[in-house]
């Protein structure tokens, strides 16, 4: 069973002075598996945020037809099995974390003993200063608090937009452990983001979308497969490039006296012990894109 199915979804907005047509969902179709991870990518302008609406029902649909667990997305009865996360939640900042949290269980109609409440709060690690005002928290405590209130309802889908915009390293981390947590307990994760070394570690399937229109929809496996994990080389050589006794190794210009190459590690790392006796300096040796990010700068660069 899908949890989302969308099919031929069209959305068109006006804007400016002089109203122009804009079209934001350009016949935009993919489905999502029951119990996956969803990861949904596009630049800037892409129609991400306005299919997240149309699912959630804060934006209504010009055509084609968007549903949840088979039900039609708006409708009381989708919203019930639906748990959501903006990109840039708004809390009542002098609200404490947990009043906030059993203010969000009032809007659904629930009564859960203090026991659940704190529960819930622990599980996405911000029991400790639950009896905080929202003001004082960091933005990854905001973003947990936010996952907080998107399944207080237990919902069996989670629409997370940008979940992890902002927060730092160890945030992040925990974050992504809470998002594998819900999978593991049966839900259903949609997440969208521009972060895709995060999505790369998540995700079960991906659909990359740009002007309205999906270009690409697969498995992580299937996609990231097509692509060698490159790593990049940059020195710094006064009198040109270095000569490689590597023919596939090809260096170009990307500064005054530096130099980069791509290539796979192995090969790097043999080139840069024929250095040892020349007058290079190795200013950077690390990963490249990841296969991920290779698909999708592929894939938007031809669009």
């Amino acid at each position: 069973m899908n949890a989302v199915e969308i099919n031929d979804l069209k959305k068109n907005y006006s804007r400016g002075f002089i109203p122009k047509k804009i079209n934001a969902l350009n016949g935009l179709s993919f489905s999502v598996k029951a119990g996956c991870i969803y990861g949904l990518l596009g630049p800037n302008g892409a129609g991400k945020s306005t299919t997240m609406k149309i699912l959630t029902g804060l934006v209504r649909k010009d055509g084609g037809s968007a549903e949840i667990f088979s039900k039609p997305a708006g409708t009381m009865e989708s919203k019930k099995m639906l748990g959501f996360l903006p990109e840039n939640p708004v809390f009542y900042s002098h609200l404490t974390g947990c009043e906030f949290l059993q203010f969000s269980f009032d809007l659904i109609g629930k009564k859960p003993e203090k026991s659940r409440t704190r529960l819930l709060l622990e599980s996405v690690g911000i029991a400790e200063v639950s009896g905080n005002q929202i003001k004082t928290y960091s933005k990854g405590m905001l973003q947990r608090l936010g996952i907080a209130q998107a399944i207080a309802g237990e919902p069996e889908l989670l629409i997370l937009d940008e979940p992890l915009s902002g927060v730092d390293p160890v945030g992040r981390t925990e974050i992504k452990e809470i998002i594998r947590d819900l999978k593991n307990r049966g839900k259903t994760v949609v997440i969208s983001t521009h972060t895709l070394p995060d999505i790369e570690e998540l995700a079960d399937d991906i659909g990359i979308i740009d002007q309205g229109r999906l270009i690409l929809g697969d498995s992580l496996f299937n996609i990231t497969s097509k692509y060698r994990k490159l790593f990049i080389l940059v020195v710094e050589k006064t009198d040109g490039p270095p000569r490689s006794s590597q023919t596939d190794i090809l260096y170009t210009n990307c500064g005054e006296n530096l130099w980069k190459t791509e290539g796979e590690r192995q090969d790097l790392e043999k080139e840069i012990f024929t250095f040892k006796n020349e007058k290079i300096n190795i200013i950077k040796f690390g990963p490249s894109l990841s296969p991920l990010e290779q698909t999708f700068v592929s894939l938007i660069g031809k669009t």
